[in-house]
């Protein structure tokens, strides 16, 4: 059975699994985490909790010992708490689950839920809303700028047959017929160019 059809998590059993996990990936004992945790200042996330969490015989988890294990793994708060597999199942709630990849957007203040963008996006920092805008914009334009190349060499490949026709024929009027008949798209082509070289530069650091 794969992840993305066993039950939902709950975000302890998560916390938990990942926490297992990690410590074991970094060769690390429960004794060792614990120590990394008293020296953060939680020596209640002692060996015997750390054990009894990843056995899943603690059932919550403060977002104090959260924050203090994440930091003891070396990890992103997020990335304990979300799976790392997107199509796995998060239980938001006892009675509400979503997969994985909804959650961690969800959590990082990308995307709300429920469908209530306006009151969620109130509470994101401004900074934060402009960095995730401009990070979106980058790769929209990285991806117009991939389709413009397929679409350029799409274009050249046309001319160049056309310009066969013409030296193979000896007939440019039947050439131009060629080439205007097989790209339709090269007015719109043109504009698109445009508009993307107008928003690249729109898009770069300006001095002063």
């Amino acid at each position: 059975m794969t992840q993305s059809q066993m039950q939902p998590e709950s975000p302890t059993q998560i916390v938990a699994r990942r926490v297992a996990a990690l410590r074991a990936r970094r060769g690390l004992s429960a004794q060792k985490l614990a120590d990394r945790c008293a020296d953060y200042g939680m020596p209640d996330l002692n060996r015997s909790v750390i054990t009894n969490l990843e056995n899943n015989r603690r059932q919550t988890v403060t977002i104090d010992e959260l924050l203090t294990l994440a930091l003891a793994l070396g990890v992103a708060p997020l990335h304990l708490l979300i799976p790392t597999n997107d199509d796995a199942r998060v239980a938001i709630t006892p009675n509400s689950d979503v997969d994985a990849a909804n959650a961690r957007q969800w959590v990082i203040g990308e995307q709300p839920l429920v469908n209530d963008e306006a009151s969620y996006h109130t509470e994101v920092p401004h900074g934060w809303r402009q960095r995730a805008q401009r990070q979106r914009r980058e790769l929209e334009l990285e991806c117009m700028a991939h389709a413009s190349f397929l679409l350029t060499e799409q274009l050249q490949d046309n001319l160049n047959h056309a310009l066969h026709i013409a030296v193979d024929t000896g007939d440019t009027e039947a050439a131009k017929d060629w080439f205007h008949d097989h790209v339709p798209f090269r007015r719109p082509l043109i504009a698109h160019l445009e508009r993307l070289q107008n928003e690249l530069t729109d898009t770069q650091p300006r001095d002063g």
